[in-house]
């Protein structure tokens, strides 16, 4: 997890046959659609208003249904299908006994965040199948937001105690007739049945009879999945991350000066996080125009984090959510935005904060051995030790941890926006001696601890059917252990790592030796997943400290060379910082458009691609299926002509490479897309950034030195399919502020593969952009 330094200074069968409909404008409705006709007004929504229905009185009834559909002849395929469960009186009793803390018999409650204690679910049959797709539902209440347009002034016209910010705003409960919910997002078209149950201990003891809905095509093209050639994501076609980071709802001096300078003092920023209370309401629409932004800037994506001051369900008490049902009623509607602006989230579960001590957390207040807002994190009071490994093997809290993450899944895995559960945020980190360190993880077999987790975890999500229709990966602060194999558990759909350590300053080169030449390198003993190829996505990543980089032009030249790399996808951390280069995600998107990166076996430069397919051999000739997978093999004489070491004054160097190229090539070898840049650039310009070695001593100043001709650098496209001797390779170069028209173009032969590239060394030209696609000219060679 990247820091800042001003951060150091951050619930016997009983039929019912009613569903009572929801909508929020006034409908009359006849239906049939559970065996008896029936007419009621239904009026309002349970989402964001008070939750008025009128019932129709039905015979025999024992707890009421209602629906966010005005029609349930007409649901949409892969759209929020969400029922409401009014509980019947003798167990809502028990329910608000509990949530209420009342002072009654242990026997006189019930909680209704346990399946162990109260279960309601329902079973939804598909018109193509038998089996039943079983969804629990999920407790909550209903909430009325508050906030002031103009924030007040503390009190020492400084900056706010806890209780100051804490008073700005805040959350109303609202009348909720239906405290149960149940969502699901029917992935097919034609007539279905559900049926809703209850169970109590175990025991079923409430069931609805069978109701039918019909569903209608919608146009979700559905959830992010592997793409056929395992290296990729899809929906329709290709699906590319193409975003950053916003960690969490928490004030930054980028998504609120007005309040961070209300949090902030002579002694420093002191945002939520270090301190003993929740974000106010503020906080998280401030979250949702960063959504805006990224999404105006053409992103399609980004990673948040479950954290406790604003996004964490479990806290203060094992297994009881209450205090924080605000907060999920705030995340439905981030995830909402993100429905709305066709925004892809990749869900980190957990943040490793929680499981480690305040001093290696950047002394935030939320961490292992912190008491903070009256409670301790409730899995350390449960294991009862300093020792927050304790977490990870005792049972009772992997038990409980399971029903947290069960919330989560009922909750908000209906979304096909919803891209990635990832289980834990920089796993490796916890259970070192200090910050940003995996020293314990790294020592001996103390790696299985963190591997035997996340796969067991893995494997209860997969277990369910929001976690089968999502991807599921794990994450690790920095490179894993090489003998960790936890991606190789086929409950592991796609690999992440958090990357900061680029080979400054020739990050081209990381593109090329570490990513290529290792963590996806199926020769490599070192691979992140040697046995079987899965998309790897740098959930975390940049180059250099953001203080340093200041112009953002290393993070934007690393967001482009990842683009290219073979990763299928890197999320910059850094770039929330920086709003207003949200536009790079628009160029990103711009330029690969089109292309079917999974479909048409796209690999590194640095790369021989092998592609293995299902055979059918019980035909003749035997019958080729799709590709089973797909190897990559590193290629040092590829790899040698993309990126040149910057040798360093004082050796001198017999050619000065002072350019890189990281590009992709077609499975049919006819096309290369990639980025060019020019490395000198920002070595001498941001000199504090790199090493005293790398410094030049003086600028460049002669006008020979105001473009760099790489033809001296020997940048070549490896591999190419040169078919006949007159074959020819159109390469076409952009400006990537305007990709309209190339800004110039070049033809490569078989015997001059050289590429002719002028970089300028300024920040619009020390990044060129290229596509280059096999021609048949009618010429012949000179």
């Amino acid at each position: 997890m990247k820091q800042y330094l001003h951060h150091a200074c951050f619930l016997s069968l009983i039929a019912i046959s009613s569903i009572v409909i929801a909508s929020p404008t006034l409908v009359s409705y006849t239906s049939s659609s559970v065996g008896c006709n029936y007419e009621f007004t239904a009026n309002s929504s349970f989402t964001n208003e008070d939750s008025l229905f009128s019932l129709m009185t039905i015979p025999k009834s024992v707890f009421p249904i209602s629906s966010n559909y005005s029609n349930l002849d007409s649901v949409s395929k892969l759209k929020k299908l969400e029922l409401g469960v009014g509980l019947p009186e003798v167990l809502l009793q028990k329910v608000n006994n509990f949530v209420r803390e009342e002072a009654v018999p242990n026997r006189d409650k019930l909680n209704p965040y346990l399946d162990w204690e109260l279960r309601v679910y329902a079973e939804f049959k598909s018109p193509s199948t038998d089996a039943p797709y079983i969804i629990d539902g999920f407790y909550t209440k209903d909430f009325s937001v508050n906030m002031p347009k103009v924030l007040p002034l503390p009190k020492n016209r400084d900056v706010y105690t806890d209780a100051e910010y804490a008073a700005v705003g805040g959350w109303t409960e609202r009348s909720n007739a239906y405290p149960f919910r149940i969502r699901f997002a029917p992935p097919e078209v034609g007539s279905w049945q559900g049926i809703l149950k209850i169970e109590v201990n175990g025991v079923l003891v409430y069931s609805s009879e069978s109701f039918k809905f019909t569903v209608i095509e919608s146009g979700n093209p559905g959830y992010v999945r592997v793409g056929v050639n395992k290296r990729y994501l899809r929906r329709e076609n290709t699906f590319f991350p193409i975003g950053c980071n916003l960690n969490w709802p928490e004030t930054t001096m980028a998504n609120d000066p007005l309040l961070a300078e209300l949090l902030s003092s002579s002694s420093g920023f002191a945002p939520e996080g270090y301190r003993e209370t929740y974000c106010i309401p503020r906080v998280y629409d401030k979250y949702k125009e960063m959504m805006t932004l990224l999404s105006k800037g053409g992103g399609n994506y980004f990673r948040w984090i479950m954290y406790p001051v604003s996004t964490e369900i479990e806290w203060e008490k094992l297994g009881d959510y209450t205090k924080r049902l605000h907060m999920a009623q705030e995340m439905d509607e981030i995830v909402e935005h993100a429905e709305e602006l066709d925004l892809f989230i990749h869900w980190n579960l957990q943040i490793h904060y929680s499981l480690q001590k305040s001093v290696n957390a950047y002394y935030r207040k939320w961490a292992w051995d912190f008491p903070t807002n009256g409670a301790e994190y409730c899995y350390k009071t449960l294991v009862n030790s300093e020792n927050p490994m304790e977490f990870f093997t005792d049972i009772t809290a992997k038990r409980y941890y399971k029903q947290r993450l069960r919330y989560i899944l009922a909750r908000w895995g209906y979304s096909t926006n919803v891209a990635v559960w990832e289980l834990f945020s920089e796993i490796s980190n916890v259970g070192a001696p200090e910050a940003d360190n995996n020293e314990f993880y790294m020592q001996g077999t103390n790696w299985t601890i963190y591997r035997d987790w996340q796969v067991e975890m893995a494997e209860y999500i997969k277990s369910m059917y929001h976690g089968q229709c999502h991807l599921v990966t794990a994450s690790f602060g920095g490179e894993k252990h090489p003998d960790d194999n936890t991606f190789e558990s086929p409950y592991m759909d796609i690999m992440t790592s958090n990357i900061y350590d680029f080979e400054k300053p020739d990050f081209g080169l990381f593109a090329v030796n570490k990513v290529a030449g290792t963590m996806l390198n199926d020769s490599n003993p070192q691979a992140y997943t040697p046995l079987i190829a899965k998309p790897m996505i740098f959930s975390e990543m940049d180059p250099i400290d953001a203080l340093c980089d200041k112009e953002g032009l290393e993070v934007i030249r690393n967001i482009w060379q990842c683009t290219f790399s073979g990763l299928a996808g890197a999320l910059s951390w850094d770039m929330q910082i920086t709003p207003d280069k949200f536009n790079v995600y628009g160029q990103i998107r711009n330029f690969i458009e089109g292309i079917d990166l999974d479909g048409e076996g796209w690999h590194p430069g640095a790369v021989d691609q092998v592609i293995t397919y299902d055979v059918d051999y019980s035909t003749f000739p035997p019958r080729i299926g799709q590709p089973k997978n797909t190897s990559w093999y590193f290629n040092e004489e590829y790899a040698k002509f993309m990126d040149g070491f910057v040798d360093p004054p004082g050796n001198p160097p017999t050619r000065l490479k002072r350019a890189d190229m990281i590009y992709l090539r077609s499975g049919n070898k006819d096309q290369c897309i990639g980025v060019v840049s020019n490395k000198t650039y920002n070595i001498r310009t941001e000199s504090s950034c790199f090493k005293s070695i790398w410094d030049y001593p003086a600028p460049l100043d002669t006008d020979s030195s105001q473009r760099i001709e790489t033809i001296e650098e020997d940048l070549i496209l490896r591999n190419l399919n040169f078919r006949k001797r007159k074959d020819r390779y159109l390469v076409n170069y952009f400006d990537r502020f305007d990709q309209n028209e190339p800004i110039y173009s070049q033809q490569l032969k078989l015997n001059q593969p050289k590429m002719d590239i002028i970089l300028e060394p300024n920040t619009k030209g020390y990044l060129i952009l290229f596509r280059s696609i096999r021609t048949d000219p009618k010429q012949t060679d000179e």
